[in-house]
Formats: C-alpha cells, structure tokens, sequence
C-alpha cells in the first residue's frame, strides 16, 4: 500500500518513518498506471490474505455441509451472489463488492490454472 507523508519521501515507507503513515484513498492522486495498479492489486491481495486468516481455506477446500458442488462452482455461486448485489445496489458499508469480485476471479484463476 502507499503512503504519503513518509518523511524519507519514499513511493512505499520505509520503517523508520511508519508513524507517519497515511494511506491514499483518491488512486488519482498516483498519477501513473503502474503504480495505482501496484496499489490496487496489494489491496486485493490484502483482502484476499486476510479473509484467508479468518475463514481458513474454505474457497478451495469446501467443507461441504450443504453445498455438494465443486470447488469451482461454488465460486461462481459466491460471484452471481456478489452480481446480484452489485445490480440491486445493495451492497454493505464495509463491503467492497467490486474487490470480493476481483478475489473471486482470482480464485477461479487459481483452480482452472491448477495451482490449488
């Protein structure tokens, strides 16, 4: 993630200056594709990691209670879902709807390449 007001005027902050830590929140502000590309895809894979940590492994290793389905279809449950949600305009405060779907499309990306 970048920050701005790192006092060694670092892209990314070094760890001396992580006090002064403020994450850009307008990726317009970068000014360059590489770099709000950089941003984004560490967000992402923040997101990605961190619900790893708190639900375990469970898109690629479903427990399988109710859902009988492949690992893959279950996915592309959790995307029409996602879909839906995005289309009626409902989704939560502290959802990101467009990075859950980024997640799950990498998901998918990851079975169909074999990877997991």
């Amino acid at each position: 993630m970048e920050f701005v007001g790192c006092q060694c005027n670092e892209v990314y902050t070094c760890d001396e200056c992580s006090q002064s830590k403020k994450k850009i929140n307008n990726l317009k502000a970068v000014g360059n594709f590489e770099k709000s590309l950089t941003i984004v895809l560490d967000d992402l894979k923040e997101l990605l990691l961190s619900k790893n940590r708190k639900y375990g492994n469970s898109m690629f290793e479903p427990s399988g209670v109710f859902f009988k389905g492949d690992r893959l279809a279950a996915i592309n449950s959790r995307i029409d879902d996602k879909l839906a949600r995005k289309k009626s305009d409902q989704d939560d405060e502290d959802e990101d709807i467009d990075m859950d779907l980024m997640g799950y499309l990498v998901a998918r990306i990851i079975i169909n390449k074999g990877l997991m």
